[in-house]
């Protein structure tokens, strides 16, 4: 007979020395505002929101593992995290409104899972000071910012299998437009970006890998380093870019990678290859306006890269373009020069590349005699001033 009377008392000493049961809070079923439902909550909590809309921005302020789930097309105007860890926000509509959608401002270890954002003034979601915050399957539309934005300071951002459309700047921007740090070890993968006034995907910060994303009709560049925030180890790999007004890829800095992507008719050159040892391989660009594959620093790889008819040259190297190396690449229908070198380019290295069906030379090579090594290249017409 103890033993049986025991047990109950021993259940009854560990769940009163335990956490308290999480509450479910439903609004407006037990609170008539979602704000209301938030003073009432605490850690742990869950609020579901049901219906509305609710013209509300709600401001959740030091939480620590709420949830926030948008039931039956619930919408609230705007969402505020400040100062919380491991929040969620599920299914929930947030806008039209006069501001930034969704804002993680000092969050750590957050998610925004299969929200709607429309119609937000300013940014559709947007970072600040926040770590380690994961936005998947979000939908943004009409954003007069950017879709999704990250300010210089945060770090450890991933944006998975979102959908973002007509925004008034960038579809993505990690670090857009400035910082010393940037948002580094960040990805950005799986997402669909389209009709973005400014690039679609810009990043700054070191080891950020942006990989199978597709941009398409937008303003600016499709896919870009930010050129104002010294950025290294960047992994740009296996997306499309088709018609954006901007130049397709642009590398800024240093040992960065772009690897097997392609970029189909943009408004200025395919791939831009600014700063140094940065690595180009695999890709291909097709309908490029301006310049296939534009190479304007020293020590960069360029392998095996296919280039088809662009509106000047498929491949050109500037005159700061020195002791790279050329490898393998093929270029058709080159609307001047297929490769063109420039006559203070030297100690690149030009091996196993080909052109054809240049409008102009398949070769033109203004540098000077010997300051390059060519070796089993291919061009059937080739330019080579004659020294003066």
């Amino acid at each position: 007979m103890r033993f049986f009377i025991a047990v109950p008392a021993l259940l009854l000493l560990v769940l009163s020395a335990g956490e308290a049961i999480a509450a479910v809070r439903v609004v407006p079923g037990q609170y008539a505002t979602v704000q209301q439902a938030v003073d009432a909550a605490g850690d742990g909590d869950v609020i579901e929101i049901h219906g509305g809309p609710y013209a509300e921005t709600v401001i959740v302020n030091a939480f620590d593992g709420l949830e926030i789930r948008g039931r039956d097309d619930a919408i609230v105007r705007g969402l505020v995290f400040l100062d919380c860890t491991s929040v969620l926000v599920l299914g929930l509509q947030v806008g039209p409104g006069p501001a930034d959608g969704v804002q993680f401002i000092r969050c750590r270890d957050c998610r925004a899972y299969k929200c709607y954002v429309v119609g937000a003034a300013g940014n559709g979601i947007l970072m600040n000071d926040a770590e380690r915050v994961i936005v998947e399957r979000c939908r943004i539309e009409d954003a007069g910012e950017c879709g999704i934005r990250a300010l210089t300071g945060c770090d450890e951002i991933t944006v998975l299998k979102c959908s973002i459309e007509n925004t008034g700047d960038a579809g993505i921007a990690l670090a857009y437009e400035g910082g010393s740090t940037g948002v580094p070890n960040s990805i950005v993968q799986k997402n669909d970006v389209s009709r973005s006034a400014g690039p679609g995907i810009v990043v700054g910060g070191d080891n950020t890998v942006v990989e199978k994303n597709s941009v398409s009709l937008g303003g600016g560049d499709g896919i870009a380093i930010d050129d104002s925030t010294d950025t290294s180890n960047v992994r740009i790999a296996m997306n499309s870019v088709e018609d954006c007004e901007g130049s397709g890829y642009a590398l800024h800095f240093s040992a960065n990678a772009l690897l097997k992507n392609r970029v189909t008719r943009c408004g200025n050159v395919g791939i831009v290859v600014d700063g140094s040892a940065q690595f180009v391989e695999g890709n291909k660009v097709s309908e490029a306006a301006n310049l296939g594959i534009f190479v304007e620093g020293p020590n960069n790889a360029v392998r095996k890269n296919k280039v088809a008819g662009t509106g000047y040259d498929g491949v050109n190297l500037n005159g700061a373009a020195d002791g790279c190396t050329i490898e393998g690449n093929s270029v058709k229908d080159a609307g001047s020069d297929g490769l063109f070198v420039h006559s203070q380019a030297s100690g690149t290295t030009f091996t196993k590349n080909k052109a054809s069906g240049s409008a102009d030379f398949d070769l033109r090579d203004e540098s000077a005699t010997g300051a390059n090594t060519w070796f089993k290249n291919k061009f059937r017409t080739i330019y080579v001033p004659l020294a003066p």
